[in-house]
């Protein structure tokens, strides 16, 4: 039985080490070998190919083909992501070319300090070079609502773009359940003080039951938010489950933790509602925007 694995692994294997064993006696540099491999249609080698599937599998098993492939590997899929964001580019610019008028809310997302310094500098030059291609694209900054969850970059476009930074976000992960308060009354203030203009918490962190009247009434966070002068916007929006009830709806649901006012999905309105002419957010990010524009059509909301 031995015998016959044996014969089968090496029927398996002889023809593709005959063939590497000739592609490699063709040339005096073995580099060659590894360039051809690096190639951006490495994965898509056919049997015409000088080298078949076989003998990439073969190299990919080698001594020391693992670091080779790894390295390999990683340039294949940094040209991927680099393709993914210029599409991304190329459909924002389309967005944002459009002859209709169009508000962009875009975010700086949180990286790596060590690889924002080496590709930007330092984390000021990566945030003004957000703002950079937005000027670079013609867009008028009062359609533009720059945010982030770092405050340093929201101070940065108010003292360094002010025609950006008037309507820049500051986004906040407020989240009690996992260890991150809400800020204090003098933290508002000063934000305020600090040139801050737009506070964005969580929906749960604005929300809170009136349990004598089982109706959604502003938290005293958004109470205080308000009283600071900021203005707020909200996030996440139908992005909880709540067809069995805000008390099985998760994060995006515990304003209401027993499902006392939110029972049913289209209960939803309800938050909404609240949202709107009680805590007057200036808008509301949501995952899926029908329901918010249908909303805001029937009041006559902008």
């Amino acid at each position: 039985k031995s015998l016959k694995v044996y014969e089968g692994v090496r029927s398996t294997y002889d023809p593709m080490r005959a063939k590497v064993d000739a592609f490699l006696g063709s040339t005096s540099d073995p580099a060659v070998y590894y360039d051809k491999l690096s190639q951006e249609q490495l994965e898509a080698l056919d049997n015409s190919s000088i080298l078949p599937p076989l003998a990439v599998q073969w190299a990919r098993e080698a001594e020391d083909g693992p670091a080779a492939f790894a390295v390999i590997d990683d340039v294949n899929q940094c040209r991927d992501l680099i393709k993914q964001s210029n599409e991304m580019i190329e459909k924002l610019n389309a967005v944002l070319s459009s002859p209709n008028r169009v508000r962009a809310f875009p975010e700086l997302k949180a990286g790596d300090p060590a690889r924002v310094n080496a590709v930007f500098g330092s984390q000021a030059r990566y945030a003004q070079a957000m703002i950079d291609e937005f000027r670079r694209a013609g867009v008028n900054p009062r359609e533009v609502w720059p945010q982030s969850f770092n405050l340093d970059d929201v101070l940065y476009w108010i003292r360094n773009e002010p025609r950006y930074g008037r309507q820049a976000v500051y986004l906040d992960d407020v989240d009690p359940g996992a260890g991150i308060p809400r800020l204090t009354i003098a933290e508002l203030v000063d934000l305020k003080r600090n040139g801050v203009r737009i506070f964005a918490p969580p929906i749960p962190a604005l929300l809170a039951v009136d349990e004598a009247n089982l109706r959604l009434v502003p938290s005293q966070y958004a109470r205080d938010i308000k009283a600071a002068g900021l203005d707020i916007i909200t996030w996440s929006f139908e992005r909880a489950d709540l067809r069995r009830g805000a008390a099985f709806g998760g994060f995006y649901a515990a304003y209401d933790p027993q499902g006392l006012v939110v029972k049913k999905d289209s209960d939803m309105y309800l938050a909404l509602d609240a949202l709107a002419q009680d805590v007057k957010v200036l808008g509301v990010f949501s995952d899926w925007p029908a329901t918010v524009s249908y909303y805001a059509s029937c009041v006559g909301l902008d």
